[in-house]
């Protein structure tokens, strides 16, 4: 991924987290309100399916020192991290708790756009701006995380993001 398909996908994961805000997506405003359980039942669920998910790839030690496996792997987890993003979206927010899941989604966002920039660090063998970039990404991770507790997710605050492909976050 070249430096502006990375912007471009931190765009749209931008306009995605302000379209949730707004309610122009994310669920009908004909629903009943989302309680803060249910939510973080379905948050927990997409969640639950994107770790497994993840699980279920070839670990890092299995590749060795095989770029193009790492390159493979890193970019079927960023994918993988984009669908949660894109489901977790899709869900309508519980009543008061708004800019709690906005923010939860924003620092997903992050996330992902730092895989998106770790990936093209590896692509590019830059080994100084992987090396950033992963301690980049395991902050980001640690405060996905921690919002995913604080809102019940704690499914979602075990793993199932790119640093985990390689035992961060």
């Amino acid at each position: 991924m070249t430096g502006w398909m990375t912007a471009a996908a931190g765009l749209i994961g931008a306009v995605v987290v302000a379209l949730t805000a707004t309610h122009v997506i994310g669920g009908s405003s004909g629903q009943p309100n989302t309680t803060l359980r249910d939510w973080a039942a379905s948050a927990n669920k997409i969640c639950a399916r994107s770790n497994d998910t993840i699980a279920a790839l070839p670990k890092p030690e299995s590749i060795g020192k095989n770029t193009a496996e790492a390159v493979n792997l890193i970019r079927t987890a960023v994918t993988i991290q984009r669908q949660m993003l894109r489901e977790l979206t899709a869900l309508t927010p519980p009543e008061g708790k708004e800019r709690q899941v906005t923010q939860f989604l924003h620092t997903g966002a992050e996330m992902s756009g730092v895989s998106s920039e770790l990936l093209d660090d590896l692509i590019l063998r830059d080994v100084s701006g992987v090396r950033r970039r992963a301690a980049e990404l395991s902050q980001i991770s640690n405060k996905f995380n921690h919002a995913a507790t604080n809102l019940g997710a704690t499914t979602c605050a075990e793993g199932g993001t790119a640093s985990d492909v390689f035992g961060g976050g």
